[in-house]
C-alpha cells in the first residue's frame, strides 16, 4: 500500500508534536498498550514511546523498513493515539504515528 501514499518523512518535523508532549509519553497509558499488545522495541524501559526524530512512532510492521509505513497523523496532543499504537500492532499495519 505505501505506493500509493506519499512518505512520511516528506511531511515537516516542525509543524509535528513532539511525542513527549502527546499521549505517547503518558506512561500509564502506554503500560495498557504494553500490557495487551507487547512491542519491546516500540517503548523505552521507562514506558514512553520510541519516536523516529523525536515526532514518529514506527509500528513493528514497519519499523525495519521505515520507507513502507504510511504516514498516520492524530489530533492535538495525540487523541487516539494509544488505541492507534494497538491496532497498529495487532493487526501489522504499516504506520507511522504522529501528532
Amino acid at each position: 500500500p505505501w505506493k500509493y501514499f506519499d512518505d512520511y518523512t516528506n511531511l515537516s518535523s516542525d509543524l509535528l508534536t513532539p511525542c513527549s508532549d502527546t499521549e505517547a509519553s503518558d506512561v500509564a497509558k502506554t503500560a495498557l498498550v504494553q500490557q495487551f499488545t507487547p512491542d519491546p522495541s516500540g517503548f523505552y524501559s521507562n514506558g514512553t514511546a520510541v519516536c523516529q526524530d523525536g515526532v514518529w512512532w514506527l509500528s513493528p510492521a514497519c519499523r525495519d523498513r521505515p520507507s513502507t509505513c504510511l504516514p498516520f497523523l492524530t489530533g492535538s496532543v495525540g487523541l487516539q493515539i494509544m488505541e492507534t499504537m494497538q491496532r497498529a500492532i495487532e493487526y501489522n499495519m504499516p504506520v507511522a504515528i504522529g501528532a
